[in-house]
Parts: C-alpha cells; structure tokens; sequence
C-alpha cells in the first residue's frame, strides 16, 4: 500500500479512528512529528479533549508529507500504547459490520446508564480492570489521580472513556471487573437482567406479611370485642318482660282488680308514698346507692316513660304501685313489707 492509499485509509476510517486513539502517549512515541505539531495537539487535547486532539492529530498526519517509514511508526505506535482496534482499521482491516455494530451498542449502553455507573468503587474497578489489559499503566495512573483531586466519580468518568478505545471484547471483560468488585446490580442492568429480589428475600418478604396481617386481624378481633363489651354494659335498667307494662296477664289483672282512682290514689308528684299517716320516702337510704341511681337513671332519660308496676293486697285494698326504675321498686315493696309488720 503507497502512502497516498494509506492516507485515504485513514481518511476514511478518520471517525472511528478519532475515537480509539489515546492522544497522549501516542505523542510520547511518534519520532516523525514535529515538537510545534506535538504542542498543538497537546493544546488541543487539554483545552478541547482528547476527540478533538485525536481529530487534529489526524488532520496532520493526512495533510503534511513525511519520510519513508512514517507509517508502520504510526502503528507501531498505536500497538505499544494499547490502541490495537485503531491499528487494525489503518491497515484496512476493520471487523465485520455485525461485531462492529455489537460493539457501538455496547458503547451506546456504557453512554446510556452512566449516571449508575459513575457511582461504581472507581478504584477497585480500575485495578481489576488494569490486571484484564483493558487498561494501560497511564491509563490506571490518570485515574487514580483524577480520582484523588477531583473525586470518585470523576475518575469514574474517565475510566470509562477509556474502555471503549481497546480491542473487541472489552466489554465483556468490563462486566467480569465489575462482578469482581460486588457491584451485582451494575451487572444486571448492563445485561438488561431484571432486578429481582433473591428467593431468600421474598420468602421473609411473605412471613413478614403473613405476620402482619395475624397482627392486624388480632387487633381487630380486640377492638371489636372491647366494642361489644362497651354495647353490652347496661345503659338503662328496663323491666322484666314478666313486668312490663304492656304485659297482656298483668294488664288483665289490672283492669280486672282496681280503677284509675285507685291508682291515682297511690302515687304523688314527689315519688313519695303515704301509708297509715306515715311519710315513706322512697329514695330512704344512703348517698352512694343514690348516687348509683342518679348515674343509672342519667345514661337513659328516654326510659323513664316505661314503668314498672306492682299490685300489693293490703286490709282489703288494692295497691297498685307505678316506679320509674327496677332497684326503686325493690326499695319501696322492702319499706312497705316493714310498715305493715
């Protein structure tokens, strides 16, 4: 191959090439360059990156004519500092366009998820990296240093610009540094594994829930028994269905043994019952019974309109008695019992 078809090749290839080379030591062993050339891509490169150092250096190499040798230096060049994809395509030998178009998706993935990947243990992935020859010694040593002054994920972010720039099959090389350096989930969604939780985890997951929910029907079955108790307490004393006042027996035996005058006749405004010119006073007793009443009588003010009723067979006479609430009646039937002994 004549120079001419030489600079052609690496017109053509000028894209990708740009991409491969690292500038820097490529420099530091190209004999055929001048010292202002080599100062200019330097410029370049610490101003504008290495892309568009790499561009330049290009553009030098195709425009300027050199002595006889210049080439085989040039790949010899890239071969030693690591850029072997960038030697192979100078010498018209690129790889097939299905491993080439395998390899941009990988690079186009590295580009797509960098925002997890710069959270990786740089330094660690850097040494695994360096010990599978997808690293140089200058590569490792620019990364340790960027890392120590500017940070962790600005290393990062030069390593892997650097990863792309070797020969094919980095990328696999890649995921085995990373599974090195326990950086699990990074390998999953660089393979598009789904990040699913282990088998382990899911069974604690369910026993937890299961307990949970035990938890959760205990306090329930609690609460609701407490809510039962609280319906269940007695809120108002109602009468016996044997006493009620709508008992058809008692009301027959009513109708049929006295009249409303001789009911009338037995009660007062004041609850208080005459027997013989003795006062009786219903409510005779002592404060904390009278006090239960008053709490009994306040939790249902609505019952006071159901009575309890009693009919008492005295010296020939019918004595019907009305009373409000249950233990009064107890009161006044004991208070009579002792007046007529």
């Amino acid at each position: 191959m004549d120079h001419d078809q030489e600079k052609k090749t690496i017109d053509c290839f000028r894209n990708r090439l740009k991409q491969l080379i690292r500038v820097a030591p490529v420099l530091d062993v190209l004999h055929f360059l001048s010292d202002e050339q080599k100062e200019l891509i330097k410029a370049k490169l610490q101003n504008e990156g290495e892309n568009k150092a790499a561009n330049l250096l290009l553009q030098e190499i195709i425009s300027k004519t050199y002595p006889e040798g210049w080439f085989r230096e040039l790949i010899t060049a890239l071969e030693t500092v690591g850029c072997k994809q960038a030697a192979n395509y100078m010498e018209n030998n690129p790889p097939s366009p299905s491993l080439e178009a395998e390899n941009d998706t990988y690079i186009r993935l590295i580009d797509l998820l960098k925002l997890s990947l710069i959270n990786m243990k740089t330094r660690d992935v850097c040494h695994s990296c360096y010990e599978r020859n997808i690293l140089t010694a200058e590569d490792r040593e620019t990364i340790l240093a960027v890392t120590e002054q500017h940070g962790n994920m600005a290393g990062a972010r030069v390593l892997l610009s650097q990863l792309p720039k070797n020969e094919f099959g980095w990328f696999s090389q890649f995921l085995d540094a990373l599974e090195e350096t326990e950086h699990i989930r990074l390998v999953q969604e660089l393979r598009g594994e789904p990040d699913e939780p282990s088998e382990s985890s899911a069974d604690a997951d369910k026993q937890q829930s299961l307990k949970d929910e035990s938890e959760l029907a205990t306090q329930t079955d609690t609460k609701m028994g407490e809510e039962i108790l609280d319906n269940s307490a007695p809120r108002s004393v109602s009468p016996p269905p044997s006493l009620a006042f709508g008992s058809s027996a008692e009301a027959a035996a009513l109708d049929s043994s006295m009249d409303s005058s001789s009911v009338l006749s037995c009660m007062d405004s004041s609850a208080e019952l005459s027997i013989g010119g003795t006062d009786l006073d219903l409510y005779e007793g002592s404060d904390e019974e009278m006090k239960r009443e008053q709490a009994t009588e306040s939790l249902d003010q609505s019952g006071i309109a159901l009575c309890h009723f009693k009919i008492m067979q005295t010296s020939g006479k019918q004595i019907c008695l009305l009373l409000p609430r249950e233990n009064l009646f107890c009161k006044v039937i004991s208070v009579i019992q002792s007046k007529l002994e």
